[in-house]
């Protein structure tokens, strides 16, 4: 009960009052490594069950919208309108997606030097090899380097 409540976002007090538990008791709860990790999996589950309901609520914003398109009932206008949120809409996922994959390639990448210098700094520390090297991957998008212009570079 209490880490669901911390989990919804509630304060520790609101926690303890829904647990029937004194202050105390959730904070040292908390300092706990399978609590935190079960309200973290609580948090999870209520993240993906959020993601749902918002896909759902965006399937039928998009099925209305179409609709608003398709309408010969509708004026142009709000036909236009209806149109341009999609592309703008459109626009704004793929920037989302395109970071996310850089996002994921970094994480990777810093898992990689992680290991790489935990190798090169431990106990009987062994030499890096030429198939140790790593690549970082570029952060600036194409619309980036071609606002910057010809032989301009990044800050």
């Amino acid at each position: 009960m209490a880490a669901l409540a911390l989990a919804l976002g509630k304060s520790v007090p609101e926690a303890a009052g829904e647990a029937n538990v004194d202050v105390a008791t959730i904070y040292r709860w908390r300092r706990g490594k399978r609590f935190q990790g079960h309200v973290e999996r609580l948090r999870a589950r209520i993240d993906d069950q959020a993601i749902g309901r918002v896909v759902s609520a965006m399937c039928a914003a998009v099925d209305y919208i179409r609709s608003v398109i398709e309408s010969e009932e509708e004026t142009t206008t709000n036909r236009l309108k209806a149109a341009t949120t999609v592309l703008e809409y459109r626009v704004k996922v793929r920037d989302q997606w395109e970071m996310k994959a850089k996002m994921e390639a970094m994480q990777a990448q810093m898992t990689r030097l992680e290991a790489l210098y935990a190798r090169a700094s431990g106990d009987g520390a062994q030499a890096l090899t030429a198939s140790d090297s790593v690549v970082v991957p570029s952060v600036v998008s194409a619309s980036d380097a071609e606002a910057r212009g010809p032989g301009e570079r990044e800050a």
